[in-house]
């Protein structure tokens, strides 16, 4: 396994969950996820 953005795994997860049916209203994170505009861009796409 490579490299893989801190963000990565969470939106994955995110992702899987909502795949079962449940949905994902919040995501808890520290200050770094805050800092990952992909991550962003692409929760606010899913939105």
């Amino acid at each position: 396994m490579g490299h893989v953005e801190k963000w990565q795994p969470t939106l994955d997860m995110t992702d899987e969950t909502r795949s079962w049916g449940i949905d994902v209203p919040l995501v808890v994170a520290d200050r770094g996820y805050g800092d990952a505009a992909a991550l962003r861009l692409v929760r606010k796409n899913a939105a």
